[in-house]
């Protein structure tokens, strides 16, 4: 699509770009509405409530992964070169891996190694690759798959993974990450027995020693008052927080405890008048109050829902018999679908079975060995924790009900990496992000935009998307408006948007799917 198609998509849609540039949009006016209410007369750009999930499993797979033998596979591109699908199918020294070796170790039972999935919008078929053969055996799954091509240019993972996970680029002042957003927007939609958290963010114990992917701007807030800060949990073998919960030092004196220094911080908060208290004072105050809803969380984080549980996979076992991906996704699972207490959004940091050397799926030495065993058991325990159809399981993930998010910070090269033999580097110029389920419905499935035959996603509307614009657009299915001061700005997209009107048009036709 061109840019000249583009604005006589958005004039249709009853969206005016402006008079010689200038937005014809209101001034934003002081409200009364809760954070997160779109602006009078915009209401219908918001997702129809039957159409927004409950609940969203955000799992974000740490390092990147690689759309070329996952998501995005076209065996015509780089045949000749081996390159993209074929980097890796033959040997090009004998002691190196091949996909086919792989995909028997990994039970591939004489299933084609890739299959075709939908074209995208050059006309392309687009085929799904051998490590996610989990997920391309059940059809119910791939009815309701949505692949959305991506691009950016930031190349670091310091850089790369806050951009990915919160749509901001690092160091930028409003960078709150979709937990702080979804926190803040039901916070005041509840009542006042919801005293646990909307939002979760949940990090593979492996993940720490990736601290430099920044990953843990995650459970950034930004421009947002703190008390939206997702809670945020690690998850180690003997994990500590359910003592820790249980505030057993305290001997039982629980409330006497609260009480007391309830009153002293009153006491302190009132000799500063009003306007004069910084952020930081506010932060404490918070901090403080949120340690008196522990008891609220005892009956959440279980020690039963904490404890490791051992895996296993292509003939690999866990690191010291700990699965930190089972462990994950049967917590953020548990969180989205209890019967109380129940959390709209749960973004788990999954570093895979086996950290690749490059941590997490960051496969810059082995990559066939790394990606087959990491991603296979990811969608395979995925696929368990999603209800057949007519299963009906209370306990785990409805289609209808939820959306799972399989989100990166950036693809890999579609050759080898230049000094290695078998490792693929970084590449954010053209990869893919997934939605299942939720908003994605059989109409909606199938393959936004495009990538070439070089690996770069095609730069026009609608033929690729922003991080930003992939962050903005699920506050828009979960029927947030993503265009405040704490969210996004019409900027941050990649196209020529002028107003919040366009920009939300743009993101409810072209990204979610749905037309006006």
């Amino acid at each position: 699509m061109n840019r000249r198609d583009f604005m006589t998509l958005l004039g249709k849609a009853g969206i005016g770009a402006g008079l010689l540039g200038c937005s014809t949009e209101n001034s934003p006016t002081i409200s009364n509405a809760p954070w997160g209410t779109p602006p009078p007369g915009l209401e219908h750009l918001l997702l129809p409530k039957e159409r927004r999930p409950e609940g969203i499993l955000d799992l974000y797979l740490m390092g990147g992964i690689c759309p070329w033998d996952t998501f995005y596979v076209v065996p015509e591109h780089g045949k000749d070169k081996q390159k993209f699908w074929w980097t890796f199918q033959e040997k090009r020294q004998p002691h190196h891996a091949t996909v086919q070796e792989y995909f028997d170790l990994c039970n591939g039972d004489g299933r084609s190694l890739y299959e075709p999935f939908a074209v995208d919008a050059a006309g392309q078929t687009v085929n799904l690759g051998p490590w996610i053969y989990p997920l391309r055996d059940r059809p119910d799954i791939l009815k309701r798959m949505r692949i959305m091509v991506m691009r950016h240019v930031f190349e670091p993972h310091g850089v790369a993974s806050p951009f990915a996970l919160c749509g901001h680029p690092r160091g930028t002042p409003r960078m709150a990450c979709t937990g702080a957003h979804v926190e803040r927007f039901f916070q005041p939609r509840s009542d006042n027995s919801h005293r646990t958290p909307h939002s979760y963010v949940l990090y593979s114990m492996d993940s720490e020693i990736a601290a430099q992917f920044d990953i843990h701007s995650a459970a950034s807030t930004g421009l947002h008052p703190a008390s939206v800060r997702p809670l945020s949990l690690r998850l180690n073998p003997d994990n500590p927080l359910p003592g820790q919960l249980a505030r057993e030092h305290l001997g039982g004196l629980h409330e006497a405890t609260d009480d007391a220094v309830a009153f002293y911080l009153q006491r302190f908060k009132n000799a500063y008048k009003f306007g004069g208290r910084s952020r930081a004072l506010e932060e404490l105050f918070q901090a403080r109050q949120a340690m008196s809803y522990s008891g609220d969380l005892i009956n959440v984080l279980t020690p039963e829902l904490l404890a490791p549980v051992p895996g296993q996979e292509c003939g690999f076992d866990a690191p010291n018999g700990v699965d930190t991906t089972a462990t994950g996704l049967r917590l953020a699972v548990n969180l989205l679908t209890r019967q109380n207490a129940r959390a709209k959004h749960v973004n788990f940091i999954d570093s895979g079975l086996i950290n690749a050397l490059g941590a997490g799926y960051d496969t810059h030495d082995y990559h066939v060995k790394e990606s087959s065993r990491n991603i296979v058991h990811t969608a395979r325990l995925l696929a368990d924790q999603i209800n057949k159809p007519g299963e009906d399981d209370p306990n785990k993930l409805d289609l209808d009900r939820h959306t799972v998010l399989l989100t990166t910070e950036f693809g890999r090269t579609p050759y080898v990496e230049i000094g290695k033999e078998e490792g693929l580097d970084h590449w954010p110029f053209g990869y893919v992000v997934v939605a299942i389920g939720g908003f994605v419905d059989e109409e909606r499935a199938g393959v936004v935009g495009t990538i070439n035959s070089q690996g770069y996603a095609d730069p026009n509307p609608s033929m690729s998307f922003s991080p930003s614009e992939f962050r903005a657009g699920m506050l828009l299915a979960m029927g947030i408006w993503p265009f405040d001061n704490e969210a996004f700005a019409v900027g941050d997209s990649l196209h020529p948007l002028q107003t919040r009107a366009q920009a939300a048009a743009y993101l409810h036709q072209e990204f979610l799917g749905y037309k006006l």
